[in-house]
C-alpha cells in the first residue's frame, strides 16, 4: 500500500499546464483608445463623419475615484491613429484599476495654437489662435464624462469651433454664352472678418451658441473667397436655379466648400460681377463690369454653415441666407433685399 507521503510525492511530481498572460497583452486590453467621429459634412478641411487617419488629438483627463482623491489623470496628451482607434502617442496611456475618467480634447492640426488648461483640465481648455485666414484649419473639440474602457475604443463626437461661411448663386436670367446675356460672378470678398483670438472649449449644452466662445479677435482683414478650381471655380456663370446647399463641393469657397471663420458679427460682403448684355449693332460684346457690397446682420456661431444664395434680378442683387447645422439641417431661412 501507497504510503500518504509516497502519494503526496507523486502528486506533486505530476507536470501541471498554467495559462500564463503576458504583461503586454494585459496592457494592450487596458489601452486607453479613442474612436473619434466628426459631424463635418463639407469637402473641407476635414470631409465625411470620420476623422481623418492623419489628424492628431490633444487630449486631457481628469480622475474621478470610486474612493479617496479625484485628480488630474494626465495633461495635453498627443493620441493618433493606431490600427483603428486614436492611442496615446509615445508614453502609453493605461485606465486606472478604478473609477471613471471625464476627458477634453481638441485638434488643430496646422494651427500652432497655445493650450492653457484649467485646473481641472476637463473642465475647459483656452487656445491662443494665429491668423488662420490662409491655413483654414478645422478646430475641432470634444468632451466625455464619466468613462471606463469600452472596447473598440470610447466614441467622441470632434464639434467644430468655428463657422463656415460659403455662397450659392442664381439670377433671374440665366447665363447664355451664345446670346451673351445674364451674369458672370468675378469673385466675392469678405469685409474686415477676423481670423485671429482666443477660444475657451468647454462642456456647456446650456450655453448659447455651442460648446465654446471667442474672444480678443484681432486682425481684421478683407478676404476673396479663393478660386479653388472646383465645380463652381471663379469666373463664375451664374445659373437661372442654384445648386442644393446639400450638394458639397459645389459651392464658392476653399475646395467649394466656404471659409472658416472665429465666431463674430457677420461681415459685410463685395460682389464683383459682370453683367452681359448681348451684342452692338457692330457685334461686339456688352459686358459692364461691376461690384456691389452687401450688409449681412447675423452673427457667425461656432458649429454652423451659413450658405448665402446671391440671387440676382433686375438692378439688384437679393441674399438669401440659409443657416445649417454641419448636417445640412436646415434650421433658419430668410430674405434680405439689398438696395
Amino acid at each position: 500500500m501507497m504510503s500518504r507521503l509516497s502519494y503526496i510525492v507523486l502528486l506533486l511530481a505530476i507536470p501541471v499546464t498554467v495559462s500564463c498572460i503576458e504583461v503586454n497583452d494585459v496592457k494592450d486590453k487596458l489601452d486607453i483608445r479613442l474612436s473619434p467621429q466628426t459631424n463635418v459634412s463639407t469637402k473641407a478641411p476635414v470631409d465625411g463623419t470620420v476623422m481623418p487617419e492623419g489628424r492628431t488629438m490633444v487630449v486631457s483627463a481628469y480622475y474621478n475615484a470610486d474612493r479617496g482623491e479625484s485628480g488630474n489623470y494626465f495633461t495635453a496628451a498627443v493620441f493618433a491613429k493606431g490600427l483603428s482607434t486614436w492611442v496615446a502617442s509615445g508614453t502609453p496611456r493605461y485606465w486606472p484599476l478604478d473609477g471613471s475618467l471625464d476627458f477634453l480634447m481638441y485638434s488643430a492640426d496646422g494651427i500652432s495654437a497655445t493650450p492653457s488648461w484649467n485646473d481641472k483640465v476637463t473642465s475647459g481648455v483656452t487656445l491662443t489662435v494665429p491668423d488662420n485666414s490662409s491655413a483654414q484649419t478645422d478646430i475641432l473639440h470634444g468632451r466625455l464624462d464619466r468613462q471606463t474602457r469600452a472596447f473598440g475604443g470610447n466614441p467622441v463626437v470632434m464639434r467644430h469651433a468655428q463657422a463656415l461661411v460659403m455662397f450659392i448663386a442664381s439670377s433671374e436670367v440665366g447665363y447664355d454664352g451664345t446670346a451673351n446675356h445674364g451674369i458672370t460672378i468675378d469673385r466675392i470678398a469678405l469685409e474686415g472678418a477676423r481670423y485671429s483670438g482666443f477660444v475657451y472649449m468647454t462642456y456647456d449644452p446650456m450655453q448659447d451658441g455651442g460648446w465654446c466662445s471667442w474672444s480678443d479677435l484681432a486682425s481684421a482683414k478683407n478676404k476673396d473667397v479663393p478660386n479653388a478650381g472646383g465645380v463652381m471655380a471663379f469666373p463664375y456663370d451664374v445659373p437661372q436655379t442654384a445648386v442644393d446647399i446639400a450638394d458639397t463641393g459645389c459651392h464658392l469657397g476653399i475646395g467649394g466648400a466656404g471659409i472658416l471663420v472665429p465666431e463674430q458679427p457677420a461681415v459685410g460682403i463685395c460682389v464683383y460681377y459682370t453683367m452681359h448684355n448681348g451684342y452692338d449693332d457692330a457685334g461686339a460684346a456688352i459686358n459692364n463690369s461691376l461690384q456691389k457690397a452687401l450688409s449681412l446682420t447675423e452673427d457667425w456661431k461656432e458649429g454652423k454653415k451659413y450658405v448665402y444664395e446671391l440671387h440676382f434680378v433686375m438692378n439688384e442683387i437679393i441674399v438669401k441666407p440659409i443657416v445649417v447645422d454641419w448636417v445640412n439641417q436646415a434650421v433658419q431661412e430668410a430674405q434680405i433685399p439689398q438696395n
